[in-house]
């Protein structure tokens, strides 16, 4: 391990790997040996000191070590701290990546209210878990409660989940793309996250449409089947 582990520290170009980097990758080591209090000690330790986009990942990391602690709790049953508080003060409200509350082996439905009906959306958490545990987390804090689709292309796509409503707000953490997991978008209807380039998933999402959509959000929920 001690061998495999400094082999690690340098990269093919012989750059020197950041300090976080190379405590995460240990832990990944540790976890595959089966010492997984180690690999959660290396872990935190690269939490600390990681950059926003990375943290979700690491986060997931450490929540795979130990399931049994995932929420239990009915998501319907979580406070909802941000639904009082006005829209512009909720943008940056955040720090860092949530922990995890979801559950990857249970299936999970956003139900979006809008002045104009109700959206049922399947999200795809072993596929993509980081996204979804951003959105499930940010809409059961209230966050996306009372945002506006800030922008329609028609025959093309509707975006929301902004409470500055412009395209440039976010929750005060940034998160690391998710793009190798088998989905594509061949057909109106999907939901996807909206970003301004790598590592920069935030709180906005957007979903494809063939029409053209003027309602104003009333909020999204999550619904975990049993």
């Amino acid at each position: 391990i001690a061998a495999y582990e400094t082999s690690l520290l340098v990269d093919t170009d012989q750059l020197e790997t950041s300090a976080w980097n190379a405590k995460y990758l240990q832990a990944q080591i540790y976890r595959d040996t089966g010492d997984l209090a180690q690999a959660q000690s290396l872990a935190n330790e690269a939490l600390l000191n990681s950059p926003a986009e990375f943290q979700g990942e690491i986060r997931l990391f450490i929540q795979q070590l130990q399931p049994e602690s995932a929420a239990t709790a009915p998501l319907a049953e979580l406070e909802r701290p941000l639904a009082t508080i006005p829209l512009a003060e909720r943008n940056n409200y955040y720090s860092a990546y949530p922990d995890f509350i979801i559950d990857l082996n249970r299936t999970y439905e956003a139900i979006i209210q809008t002045s104009q009906g109700e959206m049922r959306l399947r999200l795809f958490p072993q596929e993509s878990p980081i996204a979804v545990n951003s959105f499930v987390f940010l809409a059961q804090q209230g966050y996306y409660d009372g945002t506006t689709f800030h922008r329609v292309l028609a025959d093309f796509m509707a975006q929301a989940g902004d409470p500055t409503g412009t395209g440039g707000g976010e929750p005060g953490y940034r998160f690391s793309d998710e793009l190798d997991n088998g989905l594509t978008f061949d057909r109106p209807g999907l939901l996807a996250m909206a970003n301004a380039g790598p590592g920069t998933m935030g709180d906005c999402c957007s979903r494809t449409a063939r029409s053209r959509y003027h309602a104003p959000a009333g909020g999204a929920s999550v619904r975990r089947d049993p």
